[in-house]
C-alpha cells in the first residue's frame, strides 16, 4: 500500500484490503513500470456548539464522528473517524475531515446523557449528514440532557457451580448497533460478593456479557475460548438493579463432511479441509469464531471451545478474496444438524450437542465473466468487484475480485444461486448492482 498525505487534503492510498476501499486500484505486472498520478481532494471542517437545558455553554466535553460502513453480510459498523472537546463557550471545531457520510454523538458523564445528532438519544433517531470537499458544515448544534446516565449493578453465576467465579470480566456493549467502540466499556468486578457495578450508562438496549478470564475449563479448547455468558438489558429512566448473568460452560460439537458423490472428503486434490463456526448477523457484537478443526480423512471432525450462540458453518479457504482459496472448485451445497438447515438458519449452540453436523460439499460451481463501464459505454477502467448472494448470511458466497485495466474480470468457483455484481469505483464514488441468477 502506498499512502499521500498533505495539510489541508484527505489521506490518498493506492490499494486496500480485499474487504475495503481503495482511492486507486493500481495493478502491477512483473517486468514492467507502474505509474499512478494522485488527486489529493479538500478536507471538510464539523463545527457548532453544546449547551444544557438552561442554554448555557457545557465545556469539556468530546464530540466524536462516525462513519458508516457495512460489513460482508451486510451488518453496519460505524467507525471513529475523529473527537474534540468543547471550549469555555461550548464550542467544538472538528478539521481534516474526509469528505464522506457521517454521524455525530456526544460522550456520557455522570450528568450528560450521550446524544446523536440532532439531540437523539438513540442511533436509529440520529440523522447522517455529508461532508463535502473544503466545505464546512456549521451549526451542528446540540442540547445535552441533564438527566443524566444510569447505573446498571447486577451479579454473576457460574451455572456449572450454581456459585460466583473467583475472578470476571464484565462487558456491556450496546444491542443497537455493531460499533463497540461507541458504547463498549468494562466494569470492576467484586470476587467477594460476585457483583459488578456499570456506571455512566445513557438509555438504551445492551448487551452485558461476562466472561472468566486467563486459560479454559476445557483442555481440548482453543487458547482463546472461555466460558462467558450473556444478557439483554433495557436502559430507560432509571438504574437498573438485580442483574443476573449466568456463564455457560463451553460447548464442542462433533460432525462429518463428504464431497458429493464420495463416502468422505474425496481425493487428496480436494483437501485437506478444516471448518470452524463463524458468529451470525444476529448474533451479539463481540461473538468471535471459532478456531478451525482439522477434517480427518474419513470425513470426521470436532469442533471445541465454542461460546452459546449463533453460528453459521465455514470452512476456511473458501473465502470471499478470488484467487485466495488455492484454486478450490467447491462450495458448500448442504449444511444440517439434525433437522436444521443450516444454509438457511443459523446454528443455535445452548448447551450440549448430541447431534452430528453434516457438511456436504459440490464440486459444481460455474465461473461469471464481464467487463465494467460507465454511462457513456466507455471501459471504467480497474475497479473492485463483489458479488452479492441474496441470501445475505452466507458469508461463505461473497467473492471479491479486481478488474484489469481494460475493466475485464472474473469470478470463478460461484455456487448455484442468485446474486448481485456490485462495481466499486472509488475516484468515481458510484456504486450500482447488477442482479443475475
Amino acid at each position: 500500500m502506498v499512502s499521500v498525505f498533505a495539510d489541508g487534503y484527505t489521506r490518498q492510498q493506492v490499494g486496500s484490503s480485499p474487504y475495503g476501499t481503495a482511492d486507486i486500484m493500481l495493478p502491477v505486472e512483473a517486468g514492467r513500470p507502474a505509474n499512478t498520478t494522485f488527486h489529493l481532494m479538500p478536507s471538510g471542517i464539523v463545527s457548532g456548539r453544546v449547551t444544557d437545558d438552561a442554554g448555557k455553554p457545557v465545556a469539556g466535553i468530546a464530540l466524536t464522528l462516525f462513519h458508516p460502513t457495512y460489513s460482508i453480510g451486510g451488518r453496519k459498523n460505524l467507525s471513529p473517524m475523529g473527537s474534540a472537546p468543547t471550549n469555555e463557550r461550548g464550542e467544538y471545531r472538528l478539521t481534516d475531515v474526509m469528505p464522506g457520510k457521517y454521524y455525530l454523538s456526544t460522550e456520557a458523564s455522570r450528568l450528560t446523557t450521550r446524544m446523536f445528532y440532532p439531540g437523539q438519544t438513540e442511533l436509529d433517531r440520529a440523522v447522517a449528514f455529508e461532508v463535502q470537499p473544503g466545505r464546512e458544515v456549521s451549526a451542528m448544534d446540540f442540547r445535552v440532557s441533564s438527566q443524566g446516565s444510569h447505573t446498571i449493578r447486577g451479579r454473576v453465576v457460574d451455572s456449572a457451580t450454581g456459585q460466583s467465579p473467583i475472578n470476571a470480566i464484565i462487558t456491556i456493549v450496546s444491542r443497537e448497533q455493531s460499533f463497540g467502540s461507541i458504547t463498549s466499556s468494562s466494569a470492576p468486578y467484586d470476587r467477594d460478593s460476585g457483583t459488578f457495578e456499570l456506571l455512566n450508562v445513557s438509555p438504551g438496549a445492551y448487551w452485558i456479557r461476562a466472561q472468566l478470564p486467563g486459560g479454559t475449563v476445557n483442555p481440548r479448547a482453543p487458547s482463546a475460548a472461555r466460558p462467558a455468558g450473556i444478557t439483554a438489558v433495557d436502559v430507560r429512566d432509571a438504574d437498573v438493579e438485580n442483574v443476573v448473568v449466568k456463564i455457560q460452560p463451553l460447548i464442542s460439537i462433533q460432525g462429518r463432511m463428504r464431497i458429493e458423490g464420495t463416502a468422505s472428503t474425496g481425493s487428496p486434490n480436494d483437501g485437506p479441509f478444516s471448518i470452524y463456526l463463524v458468529p451470525a448477523n444476529s448474533a451479539p457484537n463481540f461473538s468471535m469464531p471459532t478456531l478451525p478443526a482439522t477434517v480427518q480423512a474419513d470425513g470426521t471432525f470436532r469442533i471445541d471451545g465454542i461460546n452459546p450462540g449463533e453460528y453459521r458453518v465455514s470452512i476456511p479457504g473458501l473465502s470471499p478474496l478470488v484467487g485466495g482459496n488455492g484454486g478450490l472448485r467447491v462450495f458448500i451445497k448442504e449444511a444440517r444438524l439434525g433437522g436444521t438447515d443450516l444454509l438457511t438458519n443459523p446454528l443455535h449452540l445452548s448447551g450440549p450437542v448430541l447431534e452430528e453436523l453434516q457438511v456436504v460439499l459440490s464440486r459444481s460451481p460455474g465461473d461469471i465473466h464481464g467487463i465494467v463501464r460507465d454511462d457513456n459505454q466507455k471501459v471504467a477502467g480497474v475497479s473492485q468487484i463483489m458479488l452479492v448472494p441474496d441470501n445475505r448470511d452466507r458469508l461463505d458466497l461473497y467473492k471479491v475480485t479486481v478488474t484489469v485495466s481494460d475493466g475485464q474480470f472474473s469470478i470463478p468457483a460461484v455456487p448455484p444461486g442468485a446474486y448481485r455484481i456490485l462495481p466499486f469505483l472509488p475516484r468515481m464514488r458510484i456504486r450500482f448492482s447488477i442482479p443475475i441468477s
